[in-house]
């Protein structure tokens, strides 16, 4: 009980979960969940044959095996705020690629890619989220930022059937998963979040 008043008492922690739930919120229905809920459906309306689209998410895991193993060995070095404004950004630009140039090699390149952005985007979150709160209040506010967000993958991935027959060639789910989705969520965590890089936990996180 006294971790819970204090996650909303404290203005420092109040302001830090409310800022990471928006994220979770928007994250959670578009780079994490929503990009997966259409993106095979994507390739197939575009000529592909499922063939080509499981190939391509095997080659998908490989590339996200690599990714990770590069991600745990960059560690503290580099400031998660800005890895996760760059895997934002990446993830938008990969699929404004594949909205203009939906061809069967650039989907398979660039929806790789996404995939790799998506698994690190989750990953570094999770960190970010654990590390931005003391541990006497960390499991609370965990619950609270993460397990709410969920709702937005809920909510998100109910709303993205509709978005994904809107515009021409699906623009409404591409500009969802890209913008709010992934874009949004990135930049309030590089404008507003707080530096976690080289930092000692119960320091940082106070």
């Amino acid at each position: 009980k006294a971790a819970w008043r204090e996650l909303f008492s404290n203005p420092r922690y109040r302001r830090r979960a409310l800022l990471i739930l928006a994220c979770w919120l928007c994250c959670y229905p578009g780079i994490i969940y929503g990009v997966g809920a259409f993106a095979a459906v994507y390739m197939v309306d575009h000529g592909v044959t499922p063939h080509f689209v499981f190939m391509t998410f095997t080659i998908g895991y490989v590339a996200q095996f690599l990714a990770f193993m590069t991600n745990s060995w960059l560690g503290e070095r580099v400031e998660r705020r800005d890895t996760l404004l760059f895997l934002g950004v990446l993830f938008a630009l990969a699929w404004g690629v594949v909205y203009v140039f939906p061809s069967p090699a650039v989907m398979a390149v660039c929806i790789n890619i996404g995939r790799v952005c998506t698994g690190l985007f989750l990953f570094n979150l999770y960190n970010y989220t654990a590390v931005s709160f003391p541990t006497r209040i960390r499991s609370v506010a965990f619950a609270w930022t993460d397990g709410l967000g969920h709702l937005g993958a809920w909510a998100g991935v109910t709303l993205t059937g509709p978005l994904y027959v809107m515009g021409p060639n699906h623009l409404g789910w591409v500009l969802f998963i890209a913008v709010p989705g992934a874009l949004l969520p990135a930049l309030l965590i590089r404008g507003f979040g707080i530096r976690q890089s080289r930092a000692v936990l119960e320091q940082v996180s106070t």
